[in-house]
């Protein structure tokens, strides 16, 4: 049996030490963990973590609720955008907790941040309109509720997109607060379609990229009170809408959506 990419894949290991094993018991040799690790590292293979996956909806019908949401609504929506006959937003909102976030660096040594031990918690409901390039969110520290989407609506429509002949389309989750018939009498009003994403499905709203890239990047400064907290979000806010971050932008909102592969799913 030969040592090849396929054969560790199929194997899917869990460490260094598991594919040693595996080499001693189907091959006969004995290597060394430095050098398993070096091998392994040149065929392109890297220690990743699991991600969740839905499994009372692990089926073909969930993988193809997906596929047709994106060939049957949400390309043509975008399509819709990029002719400027409608506006198109992503919707979602964001819960950030000061203290705790952590930077990521490569390092030979345990690296230490000064940290607060604070909870204040700032809420961001955002909209991503990919056609004009921007993000408009308003921001809380209580909660987010049906009456935070509703006024969130009409805000966009007093001071952002004021024609009200001209549909607008929110594409959404399923969060009770936004299904509920307040939301949907209230979207009627103003002219707004809500667009709900299928059951378990971060990966097709593009504003969920944002809210890991500003996780990042809160991580990179201390926040010692609730001001510079609050602070620190409103400048992720406004650097991703600024002409120095187009570059930034263009690339994390890329239409390139995660489709989910049967033979990635592990089951058992």
């Amino acid at each position: 049996m030969r040592l090849t990419y396929k054969a560790i894949d199929k194997l899917l290991p869990d460490c260094i030490a598991a594919v040693r094993e595996w080499i001693r018991k189907e091959l006969g040799i004995e290597l060394s963990l430095q050098s398993v690790r070096v091998f392994v590292k040149k065929l392109g293979f890297r220690y990743r973590k699991t991600k969740p996956f839905p499994e009372n909806e692990l089926s073909e019908n969930w993988l193809k609720a997906q596929e047709e949401f994106k060939t049957e609504k949400l390309f043509p929506l975008l399509g819709k955008a990029a002719s400027g006959t409608a506006d198109v937003l992503f919707l979602d909102s964001a819960h950030f907790v000061q203290g705790k976030f952590n930077q990521y660096l490569s390092s030979q040594e345990p690296c230490y941040k000064a940290s607060c031990h604070g909870r204040y918690r700032i809420n961001v409901v955002g909209g991503l309109d990919v056609a004009k390039r921007q993000v408009l969110s308003l921001i809380n520290d209580t909660y987010v509720r049906a009456g935070t989407i509703t006024n969130y609506m009409k805000w966009l429509r007093n001071y952002h997109y004021q024609n009200l002949d001209k549909k607008l389309y929110l594409i959404l989750d399923n969060a009770s607060y936004q299904k509920c018939d307040w939301v949907k009498e209230d979207a009627e009003i103003w002219n707004i379609e809500l667009v709900y994403l299928p059951t378990y499905s971060p990966n097709l709203n593009l504003i969920e990229r944002l809210w890991k890239w500003m996780k990042r990047e809160l991580g990179k400064s201390y926040n010692q009170d609730k001001k510079s907290f609050r602070l620190n979000i409103e400048e992720s806010l406004r650097k991703i809408n600024s002409d120095e971050s187009m570059d930034k932008f263009e690339s994390m909102f890329s239409f390139k959506f995660q489709s989910y592969e049967k033979s990635r799913i592990l089951t058992g």
